[in-house]
């Protein structure tokens, strides 16, 4: 978890693990995302929405 996780954040986490963490990615998406993924070109950004109105 980034350091600047909140309490209030914990749905939207739990939401991304329990994705990552399904049986539908471990056997369907993942075994396939070396062929069309180039892993070492992508990166990761975790951001945080800002709520204006």
């Amino acid at each position: 978890m980034p350091d600047s996780f909140h309490a209030d954040d914990s749905l939207a986490w739990e939401d991304h693990d329990a994705f990552f963490a399904s049986e539908n990615y471990r056997t369907l998406v993942n075994p396939d995302e070396a062929r069309f993924i180039d892993m070492g070109s992508v990166a990761v950004m975790v951001t945080e929405e800002k709520k204006i109105m």
